[in-house]
């Protein structure tokens, strides 16, 4: 046999094999990122009580926004027991934590596509007691929207990582509401951007007072979930970042 048809031959056995595997249809598999890190709305009680008799007491379901971290650390912006815990995705089922042993309270619910629904419980020296509305959580992709709150935070952040703060503010009213101008801000880098992305209570346990103005501020280097509230004349009289 020839050389070139036996070369001919030897190529066609080898492409052969492969015809099939070409003719069959191409799969892609998505899969989508299941875990918490990120923004998120979740309703919980905005107070809870229990006396030495009788069923624990629950306040209304309030939104709160909060920020939940690649370590699995949870900081919700209207503080009080939610300021900080934990949270956890074990297959479908979300785990979120405050408090102690003694007085701990949690969110235990089932992860969906976007969010997930469970019970809001408190136990006190080993005693559970649940809420009779469903804790809700949602998560936030940040608009890109912007307004003068976002600019007033653009300029506040920048003052901030300068080291010197011109922006009118009443130091003493945002302490009071349990705020604070967060530190090391230059080592965050510059602002990429900042997203208006509702209204909270300023505080957990007094949901009917002034609201934040609630922000996502993007820099280089990390990322910041802050309210702030603004007096009729201009002056800053509150502001928390988480």
């Amino acid at each position: 046999m020839p050389p070139m048809r036996r070369l001919f031959l030897r190529l066609l056995l080898i492409l052969l094999p492969a015809a099939p595997a070409l003719a069959q249809p191409e799969s892609i598999a998505v899969e989508h990122p299941r875990d918490l890190a990120g923004l998120w709305r979740i309703s919980l009680p905005a107070g809870f009580a229990i006396g030495f008799s009788g069923p624990a007491h629950f306040g209304p379901m309030r939104d709160n926004y909060c920020r939940i971290t690649e370590t699995k650390a949870i900081h919700c912006l209207s503080g009080g027991y939610a300021a900080d815990g934990t949270a956890g995705l074990d297959g479908d089922k979300v785990h979120i934590a405050w408090g102690t042993m003694m007085a701990r309270m949690a969110v235990d619910a089932i992860y969906s596509s976007g969010g997930f629904a469970g019970t809001f419980t408190f136990k006190l020296s080993g005693i559970r007691h649940d809420a009779p509305e469903p804790s809700v959580g949602t998560r936030i992709l940040p608009p890109s929207v912007n307004d003068q709150a976002s600019r007033t935070l653009a300029d506040l952040m920048k003052q901030l990582a300068a080291g010197k703060v011109t922006l009118p503010h009443d130091a003493k009213a945002i302490a009071a509401h349990d705020g604070a101008f967060p530190a090391g801000i230059a080592r965050l880098g510059a602002v990429d951007a900042i997203a208006f992305l509702g209204r909270t209570p300023r505080q957990i346990d007094r949901p009917d007072g002034d609201l934040y103005s609630v922000h996502i501020v993007e820099f280089a280097h990390g990322e910041l979930l802050c309210g702030l509230h603004q007096r009729a004349d201009g002056v800053l009289d509150a502001f928390r970042c988480v």
